[in-house]
């Protein structure tokens, strides 16, 4: 293959002309993602999912009624939230709430659980998911040493239990494991019993 010299002002040319055809490549691929962020939001602003939509309210809270019941932990995107009714809500204490159905269940609970929960409450209002979380995920950190909290091995997120309901090591007691847990896959992060 023959070599070719260039003269330093050919190099500075080609130098020149590539980085001007990157800049105008990096420009149409901003341009391209900026159209196609505004096709996108147009897309959920006019054309919602069917799915979504065709669910009638009875049947979507029948459906979380059965989840809860038979200790389901369904994926986020089963349970379309959007299609339950505006409604006023009032103040919860989120804490409170919290310690309440953990001891009304009488076992570990996932936030997701938590959230169902929250939903069937008729203070919880037109709050919608991401603000029951935000709710959810700053009362489970005021709440801290008083509730023990688990790592599930493979699963996202964390399963909390009151702090009786734990040995000294910060291991569940069987009595308090759903039916859906496994001993094994459980990895203690924190734990609140005094020695």
């Amino acid at each position: 293959m023959p070599q070719i010299t260039l003269t330093p002002t050919q190099l500075a040319e080609m130098i020149a002309r590539y980085e001007r055809r990157l800049a105008l490549i990096t420009k149409e691929a901003e341009d391209i993602r900026s159209v196609l962020a505004q096709l996108k939001q147009a897309q959920a602003e006019h054309f919602p999912k069917k799915q979504e939509s065709a669910i009638g309210i009875k049947e979507l809270q029948n459906a979380q009624d059965a989840m809860l019941h038979e200790d389901i932990l369904p994926s986020d995107s089963d349970l379309p939230l959007a299609a339950l009714p505006k409604r006023r809500g009032k103040r919860i204490n989120w804490e409170e709430f919290i310690l309440e159905h953990l001891a009304k269940k009488g076992s570990l609970m996932f936030k997701k659980e938590l959230r169902l929960l929250a939903f069937k409450d008729e203070r919880i209002g037109d709050r919608n998911r991401e603000q029951v979380d935000r709710a959810l995920s700053a009362a489970l950190f005021k709440l801290g040493k008083e509730i023990g909290k688990l790592q599930v091995e493979g699963k996202k997120g964390l399963v909390y239990g009151l702090p009786h309901w734990f040995d000294a090591q910060g291991n569940p007691l069987a009595q308090y494991l759903p039916a859906h847990l496994n001993p094994e896959e459980l990895s203690p992060l924190t734990h609140n019993v005094e020695a």
